[in-house]
């Protein structure tokens, strides 16, 4: 293992991870909590986080509100169970509260360190970056909007120095990565929270795992696969994928299928690309998790009902409508919990992650061919 030890994640990471505290590798992060490594906050990815997590819930509360009036209105839920939900809401306020409560308590779960930007950065620094387009700053025209990065990243180097620290950053901003390789001595820059993971797991078992991994996939590969399937038909068709399109028209969409068309799994160089997340706790035997990344290729197809709303009548007129699909390419990732035993490797679990928000259809109007 190198000497790696203290991680920091940028806000776009939690972003992508949905804030999902509870699942998935930023619950694997708690074990640091029991580790000599050292997870990070700066003050600034605090205040970010709280503000996008805020909005989110302020979206949620939005949709609860908007889907316990029309379920009001069309007799799906006792007054009892209306009055429950109304609970539920929150304004601006109670969200950003609520916010910092859940970021606080994952923090304190994590055992984690948050430094204060103020206490570390040189402004001095920052400021000669900018004029002079230094990294984390790009071209001109969008550079001013990295003054928070800037002021993180020149403050976690301070921080690592004064501290003897070597920090791994996950994040996939291509400024984070150019300052890192300014000071790679200190700084490390990784895309992935499991790619993090797997920084700080002893070589020995890293080798032996990854090994294991490569030698019985097209044992497992099959799983996995169907796995990723449906995980996509679960979330766009059953679960809250948003529709969204573009029409003069009002419309109301509903998703009919999601199809997956190709997978291909991420590679380094000839072999497949395993990332070790979690060893088991005596080393060798018993359950482990490993990351594996997936480009895949899916067809999303939905049905949209038009209407105009009749001044006269005071009503909403149908308009026809029309089936629509959109191609998407993304990049998956499966954690997998699995098990070697009896020269067998066997799959315990998956979970997939990096599931879409939101499909987005284009243009779109009626279908008046017929």
């Amino acid at each position: 293992m190198d000497d790696w030890t203290a991680i920091l994640i940028d806000t776009n990471i939690f972003i992508k991870t949905k804030y999902n505290f509870d699942g998935g590798n930023l619950e694997r992060l708690k074990s640091f909590r029991h580790r000599p490594e050292v997870i990070v906050f700066d003050d600034i990815i605090c205040g970010e986080i709280v503000s996008n997590l805020s909005d989110h819930l302020m979206e949620v509360s939005n949709t609860l509100k908007k889907a316990t009036k029309e379920a009001w209105l069309g007799k799906l839920v006792s007054k009892k169970n209306k009055e429950f939900l109304e609970t539920l809401y929150v304004n601006k306020e109670e969200a950003s509260v609520r916010a910092r409560e859940y970021l606080e308590n994952y923090m304190e779960e994590c055992d984690a360190t948050q430094i204060e930007t103020h206490v570390y950065s040189d402004l001095d620094k920052v400021i000669s970056d900018y004029f002079s387009s230094e990294p984390p700053f790009g071209i001109r025209e969008i550079k001013k909007n990295e003054f928070p990065d800037a002021l993180c990243l020149n403050a976690i180097h301070a921080w690592a120095i004064v501290e003897n620290q070597k920090v791994v950053l996950v994040s996939d901003d291509k400024g984070w990565s150019e300052y890192a390789e300014l000071y790679e001595d200190r700084l490390k820059v990784v895309n992935s929270i499991s790619e993090a993971l797997d920084v700080f797991q002893e070589f020995d078992a890293r080798e032996f795992y990854t090994r294991i991994v490569r030698e019985q996939w097209v044992d497992i590969s099959c799983e996995i696969e169907n796995s990723i399937a449906q995980a996509l038909f679960s979330e766009i068709v059953e679960g809250s994928t948003d529709v969204e399109a573009s029409s003069y028209l009002h419309f109301e969409p509903e998703i009919e299928d999601a199809v997956v068309n190709e997978i291909i799994f991420k590679k380094n160089g000839p072999e497949l690309d395993v990332n070790l997340i979690e060893a088991p706790e005596n080393g060798f035997g018993g359950n482990f998790y490993v990351s594996i990344t997936a480009s895949v290729t899916y067809t999303v197809s939905a049905i949209f009902d038009f209407s105009v709303y009749d001044s006269i009548d005071k009503d909403m007129v149908p308009l026809g409508g029309t089936l629509e699909e959109v191609l998407r390419v993304d990049d998956l990732e499966v954690v997998a919990c699995l098990n070697f035993e009896d020269d067998t490797l066997n799959i315990c679990y998956l979970e997939v992650s990096g599931l879409p928000r939101s499909i987005y259809f284009g243009d779109i109007e009626p279908d008046f061919s017929e």
